[in-house]
This record gives structure tokens, sequence and C-alpha cells, in this order.
């Protein structure tokens, strides 16, 4: 074999071994470099080696590396930022839950108002009546609000909701200020008992008057 073909052989094993380290041919390398190393007896894998370590990163890998330095830097500058604005600026959080609390009270149903329990009064229908024709500002001083036991004469029923009208004369068919006592639904089948003439006694709330002159009780029930 001649000494060319000789050096061919070398300068194809250093190729081959060069271009798989680095992935791409050795087009940088002198080929009076080659041929110094090959008539020096050095091993062409040894030398691309050698060559490899001392030839700068191509311009691929240089752009690749300042890419890969500069997102790590702009992520650790992202943390750093955030972590002073959470130091300096700790109210935003704070007012983030404060409107959360307030909407979950704003959420809260209202609490159901506390009904009364004992009699405050006991009156007929009658009376009652004449106190709210007299003065409803201070009729609803005294009974608003309050439970209390009224009795009278059934003038009239209706429905939706069920409701007795309690006589306040001793004509039946006058009813401009009779006593209107509204009753739950469960008491349905009691009322249909009833008719005009009867006499009752209720137990109500009352609510004021309807139309301002005819005394109005919710809640009812029999006493």
């Amino acid at each position: 074999m001649t000494p060319l073909a000789d050096f061919n052989d070398w300068n194809a094993t250093f190729i081959a071994r060069f271009t798989a380290q680095r992935g791409e041919p050795p087009t940088h390398v002198p080929l009076s470099a080659r041929r110094d190393a090959f008539q020096a007896g050095e091993d062409p894998q040894a030398f691309a080696d050698r060559v490899i370590v001392a030839q700068p990163l191509p311009v691929g890998w240089k752009i690749a590396r300042g890419c890969l330095w500069t997102t790590a830097f702009g992520g650790v500058l992202l943390i750093l930022l955030l972590a002073i604005g959470t130091i300096l600026f700790p109210s935003s959080s704070a007012n983030t839950e404060a409107q959360a609390v307030e909407a979950g009270l704003a959420n809260v149903p209202p609490s159901a108002p506390v009904l009364p329990t004992e009699v405050s009064y006991e009156v007929s229908a009658e009376r009652l009546a004449r106190a709210y024709k007299e003065n409803e500002v201070a009729a609803n001083g005294q009974f608003a609000g309050k439970l209390i036991v009224v009795t009278g004469v059934v003038h009239s029923v209706t429905d939706d909701p069920p409701t007795v009208e309690l006589a306040t004369g001793a004509d039946l068919q006058m009813s401009f200020n009779n006593v209107l006592c509204e009753f739950d639904p469960t008491w349905r089948r009691d009322i249909a008992k009833l008719g005009p003439g009867r006499m009752v006694r209720i137990v109500g709330i009352v609510k004021g008057a309807y139309q301002g002159f005819r005394p109005r009780l919710v809640r009812c029930s029999f006493n």
C-alpha cells in the first residue's frame, strides 16, 4: 500500500471519528495539519479527539447555549420579582381573602325572624277593629307584632290563603272594618267546617291593618 493510500485510510478514520463526536465534518481542520499528524505517526482517532477539544463550539451550539442561559436567568429573575412583590404588597392577597369572606357572608340566608310565643292581649274583634279605626298609629304601637287572642263571630271564609273574617258589628253583612285572620293551608280542613254566625277564638300575630282600617292577623290557629 502506498503512503497516499495509507493517508487516505487514516484521514477517513479521522473524519469518521470527528463527525461522530461533533455532529459535523472537520471542514475547518486543514489538510496540512492532518498530514503532519499522519507523518508524526499520531493515531487518527486520538488526533480527532485532540482537535475537537482544541476547537471552539460551532455557531449553532453557541446560540443554543446562549438561549439556555438567557432562559434560566429570566426564570430566576421572574421568581425574585414575584417574591419581592409579595413582600412589598401583601394587601392584595389579604383584600382578595376579605372579598371572598364577604361574598360567603352575602350568600348566607338571613335568619328567620323570632316569632312571639306568649299571648300579649285577649280582645274582641269589635274592640280591635275600633282601635285601628280610631288611630292606626296608636293601635300598631299597642298590637303590631304581638301574639293575641281575638274572639268574635265569623262573617265569612275565603281561601288562598285560608282566611276567616270576623264581624265587628251586629249586622253580619257589614264588613267595612272586619278583622282578617289568615291561616296556614294546614288548617284548611278545620276552616271548611265554619260558617257565618259561628263564635270562635283565634290566636294570631297582628300585622297591622289591611287598607288602613281592617286589622289583619297572620299565622293564626284556633284557641
